[in-house]
């Protein structure tokens, strides 16, 4: 009987239509409802096995519609609503626009999510960085906002979000409590005319922290970009397949899915070197094409270092083969060509090793405040604090604290002034966020001062942080900010961008805060800085998580596609077999039956050699990134001179898309693994007996068969079927044909000299 390798989701039938719909002045927003039927290879007994995420021939359609444009804001008749996972850059949909003030001042209602969202990060207008307090207000007048009168208040999406106040005050009638945008994350704007506007709105785009996803390891519903939980929920979200979790769910697959997805990759790449001090010329002992003209290296040795270069400095790369290169002092050097002169070879071993490191300080923000026991408020003395609520806090005085206040004691900030110059004080984070303040029952004597040391500054942006990267952090000439330690695994976490850009601030750093562990960093649980610390403080970028999904899609687009986007994140499979959808992330699975000749009905079917249409020996592609303003920029390309022998030394790329990837390193790891599964050629066809129920999609089979002298060789199983054969007397009886492809775990090998 023929092999049935069943497809990826193949939709008996599949409608899309618009569950809801709501108009506010003549714009309307609909919202995308999806409907799938999954008829995807409905086999004898009722058993049904399908897989995602097959093997794919070239294509140059490597930019998806959508990846492009998403950091576009329009004005729409109707659109489909937006989902946002993971932490991205996203424009919206305009959907109420008025003017008030002689046309002096323009207001929108942008929603940029059809669900909750964690929270809005950052605002840009015209790609530049909108400073904003808490309450909305644009306090710094930058020479291209006004301040005070250019708001921003954000809506988040809750089930119980309230109608937005001050657009009804603004507007009246137009805007009023039956406008609540409950489920629908967005953002107020009120604009001051403007001449740098241009004569129009501003093109307006918001970092986001999408969706709150399920997570089975802790039980709970928080913010993570975990590529398998971003999977999982739209499996199970009322836009998405609608599953049922507890039934259609395998939660021993996902959690082990999500856990391959948290496990950290390690980024510093080392090779060890020798010097041509004739032409200053560096040749690596190793192909590192991970090492790139512009990146910062440092330098050890088990003997002395060529002249003219120094331990504990930072250098940076000029490469001029995939083996060779020299050093320049700083990457403006590196990039024009300007070399350090070298003039000896030195002794010993050398070892080169590409970092990626920022200076960073702990900004002392201090000012003097009062407090009122009536009302339990502090007051600020100015209002550009920039505090947000959960901030930590301390306070220091000159007489004694208003109690119960005590010294050395971390509190947290509570937001409640328009202009950023009070709030009021809690005890915990959970209390600041709830609105539970302490009660304050006098106003203390002397002069106090509220300081904030929470967060770290950088002024550059070399280590190019994400979400959940472990950073060390060092000392040079004093002592690191008290709550850290030295050659500590730190997770990074709340990154925003620190300066407005305008014509005289060409600033670029951003300010972030640590957390002790990945979780911590996605549940906003950080490390408790308590001073700045003395001399230079460096952080470095040691390590990301395997695979992270930060993305956006619209529901007009159909599920299989958003499906196979999602799991481009972690080069993963969705299998769905009896009803029950089982999630694995790219990783090598142990073979989980051994099967030899007595096991297969009949004889086998060999293919040894894909077709040469099919055929590559490289994958380059496009991902997202974030420190180019979200847009779709290529990857390092992955290449195999041992393939291109193998093809007659003909080159042939594969394109891919990765709109869910937001780190070079991570695209080219997800390129790597395509490349080597591609390259994984032979495949065959096995009618088995009924032994071979024991397995699924994409479970590793391990096969011995002497004719083709194979022991224990490993294959992917890619799609089976039941067989009805004749026995003896034609009796009739049940087998199983499996489809399968060899595989190795070396598919899956890595290491950071490689991107």
């Amino acid at each position: 009987m023929p092999t049935s390798v069943v497809a990826a989701v193949t939709a008996a039938a599949f409608s899309y239509a618009n569950a809801t719909a709501f108009t506010i002045a003549g714009y309307a927003l609909t919202s995308g409802q999806t409907a799938l039927l999954v008829g995807a290879g409905v086999f004898a007994l009722n058993t049904a096995a399908s897989m995602l995420g097959k093997q794919r021939p070239p294509t140059n359609d490597f930019l998806p519609s959508g990846m492009a444009d998403r950091t576009l804001t329009v004005k729409a008749a109707a659109s489909p609503r937006q989902v946002v996972y993971g932490e991205t850059r996203v424009g919206g949909v305009i959907v109420f626009a008025d003017t008030t003030g002689g046309n002096g001042i323009l207001h929108l209602v942008v929603p940029f999510a059809g669900h909750e969202v964690n929270a809005f990060v950052d605002c840009y207008f015209n790609a530049r960085l909108v400073t904003r307090d808490d309450s909305g207000v644009v306090p710094i007048s930058n020479g291209f906002y006004t301040a005070t009168t250019t708001k921003l208040l954000y809506h988040l999406g809750a089930a119980a979000q309230t109608y937005d106040t001050v657009l009804e005050t603004a507007v009246g009638a137009k805007w009023g409590s039956s406008h609540r945008l409950r489920g629908v994350a967005y953002v107020y704007f009120a604009l001051t005319n403007n001449t740098e506007y241009g004569g129009s709105p501003p093109s307006i785009a918001i970092s986001v922290q999408g969706r709150l996803v399920y997570d089975p390891r802790t039980a709970t519903t928080i913010w993570s970009n975990n590529a398998a939980l971003c999977l999982s929920d739209y499996l199970t979200a009322s836009f998405g397949l609608a599953a049922v979790y507890a039934s259609e769910i395998d939660e021993t697959a996902l959690i082990a899915a999500a856990n391959i997805c948290d496990e950290m990759v390690a980024l510093e790449a080392a090779s060890t070197f020798t010097v041509v001090a004739a032409t200053d010329v560096v040749t690596l002992a190793t192909s590192s094409p991970g090492i790139r003209t512009g990146q910062q290296v440092v330098l050890t040795t088990t003997g002395t270092l060529p002249a003219g270069l120094a331990l504990a400095t930072t250098y940076f790369w000029i490469q001029t083969t995939a083996t060779t290169g020299k050093l320049a002092t700083t990457q403006a050097n590196a990039f024009a060509g300007t070399q350090i002169d070298i003039t000896d070879a030195g002794t010993g071993t050398h070892t080169l090793t590409r970092i990626y490191e920022d200076t960073v300080t702990v900004p002392t923000i201090s000012q003097t405040v009062t407090a009122n026991a009536g009302t339990d408020v502090v007051s600020l003395t100015t209002n550009e604090f920039d505090l947000r609520t959960a901030d930590r806090i301390r306070f220091t005085t000159t007489g004694t604290l208003p109690a119960p206040l005590a010294l050395a004691t971390t509190y947290y900030w509570i937001r409640t002034a328009t202009t950023n110059d009070a709030g009021k004080v809690a005890t915990t984070a959970a209390n600041a966020l709830a609105g539970t303040a302490i009660d304050i029952t006098d106003a203390g004597t002397g002069t106090h001062t509220m300081t904030r040391r929470d967060r770290l500054d950088r002024t550059t942006k070399n280590a190019r942080l994400k979400t959940g990267d472990i950073v060390h952090i060092a000392n040079t000439g004093g002592a690191l900010p008290a709550g850290l330690v030295a050659a500590t695994d730190y997770y990074v976490g709340d990154i925003r961008d620190q300066h407005p850009i305008s014509r005289t601030d060409t600033a670029i750093g951003d300010t972030f805060k640590v957390a002790t562990s990945l979780a911590n960093a996605r549940a906003g649980t950080w490390i408790d800085i308590t001073d700045a610390g003395t001399g230079t403080q460096k952080i470095r970028r040691k390590k990301e998580p395997r695979y992270t999904c930060d993305g956006a899609f619209t529901l007009d687009a159909d599920p299989e596609t958003i499906i196979t986007q999602l799991l481009s994140a972690m080069g993963g499979r969705a299998v769905q077999v009896g009803g029950k959808w089982f999630i694995y992330a790219a990783a090598y699975l142990a073979s989980s039956l051994t099967l030899t000749q007595s096991d297969f009905r009949g004889p086998i079917s060999v293919q040894t050699r894909v077709s040469m249409r099919e055929n590559f020996n490289g994958v380059r592609g496009t991902y997202v990134e974030p420190y180019l303003n979200h847009q779709p920029t290529d990857f390092f390309s992955i290449t195999s001179a041992t393939y291109e022998a193998q093809d007659n030394a003909e080159q042939r790329l594969f394109d891919i898309s990765l709109p869910f990837t937001a780190s070079g390193s991570m695209a080219s790891r997800l390129a790597k693994i395509e490349l080597n599964r591609g390259r994984q050629q032979i495949s065959m066809s096995a009618p088995c007996k009924l032994l071979a129920l024991q397995v699924v999609p994409p479970d590793t089979v391990s096969i011995t068969y002497s004719r083709y002298s194979w022991t224990a060789k490993t294959f992917e199983l890619v799609g089976l079927s039941f067989a009805v054969d004749k026995g003896d007397n034609d009796a009739p009886y049940l087998g199983v044909d499996l489809a399968l492809r060899e595989t190795a775990s070396t598919v899956y090998d890595w290491t950071a000299n490689e991107a």
